[in-house]
């Protein structure tokens, strides 16, 4: 995050925490959290196996309540999971109109499917149904129905954990592409301490449970995806794997 939007950060949050705690009987999950995400912030989650990273993309969606402090947000908020959500005896065109639904006139809303397709490289698969498509193709239709719909933040819970690692370097690109052409605040939860480095404008990191904000890093350079051998993703994921307990001693 650049210096020059802190100040607009802090006082015009899109979404913010404020000593956020949550627990399921006598098991302390999140402890004191606080932070706040600007207006098309990447922001990165990392942490521990079952520190409580998606039960937090919970309580930002609204779907939990705290049981102790306070969740604010403006616009809606949609989450996109790591096992998808496309429904599967729909083809890729039918579920990326199911966000259309509030445009009445049929030819404006097949101009605005077509529209969302092609922003994602699928122009060609409206009638394909999910089963038939690749792990990455699955997920630029999740993209292109979540970006079709009036969602000013999407909570993304790794969404490229299932892919391979060639295919998740082409879906970080594509992402960012995407982005770039419509803007979105993304809260992106991540094991992948390279992927965090290489997209996020600022990755937090969350401790053992019960989760409480042990690292904010800024990794740098406004070029995203930033190359995976700069200096700026090398020395971040550095610092993300000490704060994570597992940094290189060799």
């Amino acid at each position: 995050m650049n210096m020059s939007n802190t100040a607009e950060f802090l006082a015009n949050p899109v979404l913010s925490l404020v000593d956020v705690c949550q627990s399921y009987g006598n098991t302390n999950v999140i402890e004191n959290l606080t932070f706040s995400i600007r207006k098309h912030e990447f922001l990165a989650i990392v942490g521990p196996s079952g520190c409580g990273k998606s039960t937090l993309l919970r309580l930002m969606a609204g779907h939990e309540r705290p049981v102790f402090g306070r969740v604010f947000r403006t616009g809606k908020v949609l989450t996109i999971t790591q096992h998808g959500g496309l429904l599967p005896w729909m083809t890729a065109g039918e579920n990326v109109e199911l966000a259309l639904r509030s445009i009445r006139d049929r030819r404006e809303r097949d101009a605005a499917r077509s529209q969302m397709l092609e922003l994602v490289g699928m122009a060609g698969s409206a009638n394909t149904y999910p089963h038939e498509l690749s792990g990455g193709m699955r997920q630029r239709i999740e993209l292109a129905r979540a970006l079709a719909g009036s969602s000013e933040v999407l909570l993304m819970d790794e969404p490229f954990s299932a892919l391979d690692y060639l295919t998740r370097l082409q879906m970080r690109t594509e992402l960012v592409r995407i982005l770039s052409e419509q803007p979105r605040t993304i809260v992106f939860v991540t094991h992948d301490v390279e992927e965090a480095a290489q997209l996020a404008d600022r990755v937090i990191v969350l401790s053992t449970r019960p989760a409480t904000l042990k690292l904010e890093l800024v990794p740098g350079e406004d070029i995203r995806p930033r190359p995976l051998t700069g200096e700026s993703v090398t020395s971040s994921v550095k610092k993300l794997l000490r704060a994570l307990g597992m940094e290189d001693r060799s």
